[in-house]
């Protein structure tokens, strides 16, 4: 059951748990899987298909993972033009003792879209050099698991990035 609870608390529709929780077991998903099933489970929260009459398309946990869900390819998520190059950039500047991002691969760009596109505030680089001067001072952060040194997509993964934002600095 590794995973399962970062996978259900990020998952839209809370029902039938026992039966997700099935589907897991019988998966057995190893951590590239499970960072392959978080990404896609971020794009298709974000999808027309999920977002539209209050969400009443979304499957049901177990329904997403027993027809291996992640694997659908999407079409394009509004993303609301989120600069992701220049947040990698101000990253890097305002967090240089951090590890340095050598790679903008897709599922960290969805990662700053998701953030980005979540309020409005959000869509203001002035927010995101705010947010990185906090980020700074942290050591670790809590992110898939177990306590790791910060690094860009750990820090705006959506729990970390929220404990930050509001001046949780145990993140």
């Amino acid at each position: 059951m590794v995973g399962f609870e970062d996978f259900y608390k990020l998952y839209p529709r809370k029902q039938k748990r026992a039966d997700a929780e099935k589907a897991w077991r019988k998966l057995a998903p190893d951590e590239a899987l499970r960072a392959t099933m978080t990404a896609s489970l971020a794009l298709h929260c974000q999808s027309e298909g999920w977002r539209k009459d209050q969400g009443q398309f979304i499957p049901l946990p177990a329904s997403w993972l027993n027809s291996r869900r992640w694997e659908d390819v999407l079409g394009p998520i509004d993303t609301l033009g989120c600069p992701a190059e220049q947040i990698v950039d101000l990253y890097h500047q305002h967090c240089p003792m951090q590890a340095s991002v050598t790679v903008l691969d897709p599922v960290l760009r969805q990662l700053l879209s998701e953030r980005w596109a979540e309020h409005e505030a959000q869509r203001d680089l002035g927010f995101w050099v705010e947010f990185f001067q906090q980020a700074a001072d942290l050591d670790t952060v809590f992110y898939r698991g177990e306590r790791r040194r910060p690094y860009l997509e750990a820090l705006v993964f959506r729990q970390n990035f929220r404990d930050i934002v509001e001046g949780h600095t145990h993140a």
